[in-house]
């Protein structure tokens, strides 16, 4: 996070207001990426092995 806020700074800085909006909105995605991707993937998982059924041997 530090690192991104510095380097939106400096692109800022150096008149890049452009490149900045663009690591901001790179940055916010990635966040909600990691809020929800944990989710999707345990539900998409129960989805997938919902259909499977050991034998009783195992």
């Amino acid at each position: 996070m530090v690192g991104c806020r510095a380097t939106r700074s400096l692109l800022f800085d150096q008149g890049h207001e452009t490149a900045s909006t663009v690591l901001l909105l790179t940055w916010f995605v990635f966040c909600v990426y990691t809020w929800f991707a944990p989710v999707l993937f345990d539900r998409m998982l129960k989805k997938e092995l919902s259909g499977v059924e050991l034998s009783d041997r195992f």
